[in-house]
């Protein structure tokens, strides 16, 4: 008889402070987003207060990820981590 039971993650589980980097990830840009969503460029470029947000909060997604474990990294290769990193933060 199968088992409908949830099956167990094989995912070990995530540091506190990195499942709270991700957390921030995903709300940050969610936010950006959400601000930017069915706007053009005019827009951001005639509302300083919005462009500005969406500035910071891209910077948020970007100091996050730069913070992120490198054993969480490795659990998620498919986020372009080091893009993430310089393109939001101005590193190189």
């Amino acid at each position: 008889m199968p088992s409908y039971a949830t099956p167990k993650s094989t995912m070990p589980p995530l540091p506190p402070r990195d499942a709270l980097r991700l957390r921030h990830m995903l709300e940050a840009a969610t936010k950006a987003v959400a601000y930017t969503h069915a706007h053009d460029r005019a827009v951001l470029d005639s509302d300083e207060m919005r462009a500005l947000a969406v500035v910071r909060l891209l910077e948020i997604v970007g100091e996050a990820a730069r913070a992120v474990t490198d054993s969480t990294r490795a659990q998620f290769p498919d986020v372009p981590w080091r893009q993430i990193d310089r393109a939001l933060t101005n590193q190189s």
